[in-house]
């Protein structure tokens, strides 16, 4: 079994969970079993697998495992609604939430409650909440001290609504009833480190830890001997512009503080990847983020005619990803070409750095040019009706829209950072590669695709062309060597 392990599947999913998302299905393509493994707890977990095209059984959480509610549940009509639990609707003390479909599309049944919020009836300050899973059951309580902080969480087991988790806050311990026994951790990490040797069941087991922050410590502590891998989807070191000197970030010193517990690193890029084997003599490999699944033939591709005079940025909105060097590029290409419009799809993680943005519009006066879409999870569209996707973060390790951009002929320019755009972008054939930070660098090659039609369909075609190397099958063929040969067969030179 193979498992690849983050934090959680959340309603709009980050860069890591698309890829992992996408390899899942790759290795159940071709008969290869595996899981995604997440270790938060969430009352609207199987709401965000629906909406993300997952199922319980292509996914694992931890919570949900101790709680016994992973699969096979009771259908949804059983849900606890405001009528069966109308003894509680004229009590002062109490108030029940309802559950409102919001543009999920999730099958809730109608007045299904979300919580309840009891209080004391003397000071009013707030007693316990109880949180109902969106499939229909109380999932856990939440209690809080005299001063309105939590104070300890029960989470329940599904089937027989008796405690199978508690976590006491202050501590930060947890106790577990399970298979007729009580365990006791003295922290989280403890507690993940157990549910992961429960999801051993050869010694062939993987887990491919795509959240460092979040997993290895617990993995590195689990009895089974197993195989771990490390995912690195971003760079290894403080100053990104020094791969090879400068100090190793937090994750990367922290695993080589454990380098005996996993057999090595796999990056979506090979200058990565020897960057990487050169810094901690660990074997490192590289095997693409992304790839294409259904090559789409020229004749097939949006037409220049067809499309609109839009550059687009696609990323969340966070620091790292610079997008104000985008919109000063932006400003200074309207200013050439009056018709252009820009659009950034992605979801803030950042509201400080939004603000910023939205400040930095109005003072450029690109109010009417510059738009901020939100996030999809299907850009195909975008893509089809757009001239150019442009990248201006400060660092990457792969970068999953230029392989989508290109596959529908849409050029792309980044800047040349580690690590991605120069390691998938053909400059010069299927997009630009500027000098990180070089405004006016990119805004001179934009401008000569958008003013020349033939130049631009010249880029469009070659990108849907070269970027067929990345096809689902030489990516899996890496995978299957991987699986089949060990981390040691697929070394970089």
């Amino acid at each position: 079994m193979n498992y690849f392990v983050t934090n959680q599947l959340y309603y709009q999913l980050s860069g890591i969970e698309i890829a992992q998302k996408q390899r899942l299905n790759l290795f159940h393509q071709h008969n290869e079993a595996a899981k995604i493994i997440t270790v938060e707890y969430s009352a609207y977990g199987h709401l965000n697998l629906m909406h993300n095209g997952l199922t319980d059984r292509q996914t694992i959480n931890l919570f949900d495992y101790f709680q016994e509610a992973t699969v096979g549940l009771v259908p949804i009509e059983t849900a606890v609604t405001v009528a069966r639990l109308g003894r509680l609707t004229g009590n002062p003390n109490v108030q029940l939430f309802q559950n409102r479909d919001d543009g999920f599309n999730y099958p809730f049944v109608s007045q299904q409650v979300s919580s309840v919020n009891w209080s004391d009836p003397t000071t009013g300050r707030p007693l316990r909440q109880d949180w109902y899973d969106v499939r229909g059951f109380r999932s856990s309580s939440h209690f809080f001290d005299q001063d309105g902080r939590e104070n300890w969480v029960i989470y329940w087991n599904y089937r027989t609504q008796k405690p199978a988790i508690i976590h006491w806050r202050r501590s930060g311990s947890y106790l577990l009833n399970y298979q007729r026994r009580q365990y006791n951790f003295e922290n989280f990490i403890a507690l993940k480190r157990f549910f992961f040797d429960e999801l051993v069941e050869t010694p062939n087991t993987r887990f491919f830890s795509d959240r460092a922050e979040t997993t290895n410590a617990a993995l590195f502590q689990m009895k089974h001997q197993v195989i771990i891998y490390i995912m690195l989807h971003s760079a290894h070191t403080y100053d990104r512009n020094q791969p090879l000197t400068s100090r190793l970030n937090n994750s990367m010193a922290f695993e080589m503080q454990h380098a005996d517990r996993f057999k090595g690193f796999i990056t979506g890029t090979p200058r990565q990847a020897q960057d990487v084997q050169v810094r901690t003599g660990k074997p490192a490999i590289s095997i693409p983020i992304g790839f294409v699944n259904k090559p789409i033939p020229v004749e097939q591709l949006n037409p220049v005619s067809q499309r609109e005079q839009t550059v687009i940025y696609v990323s969340r909105v966070s620091r790292e990803k610079r997008i104000e060097d985008f919109i000063q590029i932006v400003g200074q290409l309207h200013a050439k070409l009056p018709d252009l419009r820009a659009e950034i799809w992605g979801y803030v993680t950042d509201d400080e750095y939004f603000r910023e943005l939205q400040d930095q519009i109005t003072r450029l006066g690109l109010k009417e040019v510059v738009s901020f879409k939100g996030f999809t999870l299907d850009l195909t569209r975008v893509y089809q009706r757009v001239r150019l996707l442009v990248l201006t973060s400060r660092y990457e390790a792969f970068n999953l829209s230029i392989i989508e951009s290109m596959t529908q002929g849409t050029p792309v320019a980044a800047y040349d950072v580690h690590y991605g755009p120069k390691d998938i972008i053909q400059a010069g054939e299927d997009g630009f590669i500027s000098e990180s930070g070089n405004i006016n660098q990119m805004v001179n090659g934009i401008t000569s695709l958008l003013i020349d039609d033939e130049q631009w369909t010249q880029f469009s075609e070659r990108a849907a062309q070269n970027i067929t190397r990345f096809n689902s099958e030489m990516v899996w063929q890496r995978w299957d060597n991987l699986l089949q040969n060990g981390v040691q067969s697929l070394q970089e030179d």
